[in-house]
């Protein structure tokens, strides 16, 4: 099963890399959950790894990391961050960069800061508005003979284009990495797709209103390498959180049905994207309706690895030219379940919110944490996520 992810180098000669040789790997954003994953997959691999979090925002300990370096904020001083970035890359010799946050594969992909040679795992700046730009993503998909919901940008001045039916779906045109200031929302009417809207503009963020497509949901762990070679893992979502419209919550990785890998395939082909994404689509009819592309690994990345489908070691190989493609009889079906938003179901649960019983979402967490074949991430193992969520519930009672 072939995989890789993107080499660009950043305005240096790349070093030479011997094949199997341990490479010096920076990871920029440690935390949970897809942190604690890449760590141990890069270092289980043989590289030297780097583990990095922004200074003063929460999580980046982990078992896998309890001591992060910390660099300055990416979004309030982003010259800080990359200077950084260069003089880190320079004075430790790293061969490669895996960006696991959003606004750092975005900045990375428009800035191409110079990193003396060492290479990026991520997009360039025509490729990340391609996927990652709601409203390019249409014409992408459109361009690759795939589904995406009809969908109309809203400015000051109002939408450019018809409204799609309701009951719609609001979002960012751009992701970022702070989901209070750009939550996705369903909205059932007129008043609160406009609250939406209204909300997403005072944050300074463009707004994008799409038709609510109800099917089944599906989040894809995808590699594509500069040959166009293509390998995957799929996931079949069984609750979200929040549970009408948020991100993939418990999921299963099964084999994919006829015809996904190949629409999967042709989104990418089309934009000449090389490395590692994440996809969110709903099949609906016989059809894949693709809606969010992330051009990094995502939260869920612990699924795709329990799977066999080790992405963070591989890709990173594959970034520094010495891929070997993994054995597809490696890979075996996982339930996935994460602790954070299923102990918020559950507290939902309790008050009513969701016609789900606290006694479901109860067991289905404790079966996670034991069960052969079911995954809890973060896992038991690692109890630097509990103490951190307990020191942030303090701070904000404080």
């Amino acid at each position: 099963m072939p995989t890789a992810m993107l080499v660009r180098e950043a305005h240096a000669p790349p070093r030479r890399r011997e094949r199997g040789a341990p490479a010096v790997v920076l990871v920029v954003w440690c935390g949970h959950r897809p942190g604690p994953w890449a760590l141990r997959s890069l270092r289980a691999a043989g590289h030297r790894v780097i583990a990095a979090h922004p200074a003063g925002a929460p999580g980046g300990r982990s078992a896998a990391c309890p001591r992060p370096r910390r660099y300055p904020s990416p979004q309030r001083e982003p010259a800080a961050f990359l200077g950084w970035l260069s003089a880190t890359c320079a004075a430790e010799g790293v061969d490669a960069v895996l960006p696991l946050d959003e606004d750092v594969v975005r900045l990375l992909a428009e800035r191409e800061p110079p990193l003396g040679g060492a290479v990026v795992a991520g997009p360039d700046a025509r490729q990340y508005r391609m996927l990652c730009d709601k409203l390019e993503l249409a014409a992408t998909a459109a361009a690759a003979g795939v589904d995406h919901p009809a969908s109309v940008e809203v400015t000051a001045e109002g939408p450019r284009g018809a409204w799609p039916p309701l009951p719609s779906i609001v979002k960012p045109r751009t992701s970022i990495s702070d989901a209070v200031r750009a939550p996705v929302v369903a909205v059932p009417t007129a008043a609160e797709r406009d609250a939406a809207v209204a909300h997403l503009r005072r944050s300074g963020l463009d707004a994008v209103v799409q038709e609510q497509i109800v099917g089944q949901a599906w989040v894809l762990h995808c590699v594509r390498d500069a040959a166009g070679a293509f390998a995957m893992v799929a996931a079949r979502v069984a609750t979200t959180y929040p549970r009408v419209v948020g991100t993939s919550s418990v999921s299963r990785v099964v084999p994919a049905p006829p015809g996904l890998e190949a629409a999967a395939r042709r989104l990418l082909d089309v934009a000449g994207y090389v490395g590692p994404c994440c996809m969110n689509l709903l099949e609906r009819g016989g059809r894949w309706w693709f809606h969010d592309v992330n051009l990094r690994l995502a939260a869920s990345v612990g699924a795709a690895v329990a799977a066999g489908f080790d992405q963070p070691a591989l890709g990173v190989d594959a970034a520094l030219g010495r891929f070997t493609p993994p054995d597809p009889a490696a890979l075996r079906p996982v339930t996935y379940v994460p602790l954070q938003g299923e102990c918020a179901a559950l507290r939902d649960a309790r008050a009513g919110r969701i016609d789900e019983s606290p006694r479901a979402v109860a067991a289905r967490i404790a079966r996670a944490a034991v069960a052969p074949g079911e995954l809890l991430d973060p896992p038991l193992r690692d109890p630097a996520w509990a103490l951190g969520r307990l020191a942030a519930a303090v701070r904000a009672r404080v």
